[in-house]
């Protein structure tokens, strides 16, 4: 566990919103190319490739850096060999990703949204919250 604050900025310089001079495109092509490679494919190199070393995180059920994060999905990986995420939206050095996992076919499964913070050409943040799908919505809409 990183002990990190849910809603705190760890990475330098410490901004309370998407870095106006950031490159939007660049970012969230950074974060296209290792989900591509770490979702799709299950390469798990692409930390090493993708991510700082010394990554700040959010998620209160993960450690910090990118060795914790390849081990995370590594046994991710082996519990759920279907997993995978898409790019919802992308706006300076942050990158947003919503996914749906489900443990086995039909299953309702759980919605997932990542907030990766880019810096540099690695990412240096990452928050996460998941919520379970329910069965039925009162709007009538999917949470997809």
């Amino acid at each position: 566990m990183s002990g990190h604050d849910m809603f705190s900025t760890l990475s330098r310089p410490a901004t309370a919103t998407p870095d106006p001079k950031a490159d939007t495109a660049g970012n969230k092509s950074l974060v296209l190319r290792y989900l591509r490679y770490l979702t799709d494919k299950h390469d798990l190199s692409a930390v090493k490739r993708y991510v700082s070393p010394s990554l700040h995180q959010h998620d209160p059920t993960l450690a910090n850096g990118a060795a914790a994060t390849t081990k995370a999905y590594a046994e991710l990986f082996a519990a759920r060999s279907d997993y995978a995420a898409t790019v919802a939206k992308a706006e300076g050095d942050l990158v947003a990703v919503h996914t749906h996992i489900q443990n086995a076919p039909g299953d309702l499964g759980t919605s997932l949204y990542e907030i990766f913070r880019a810096r540099h050409g690695k990412i240096v943040e990452h928050w996460s919250v998941t919520q379970s799908v329910p069965a039925t919505s009162v709007n009538g809409n999917s949470m997809f």
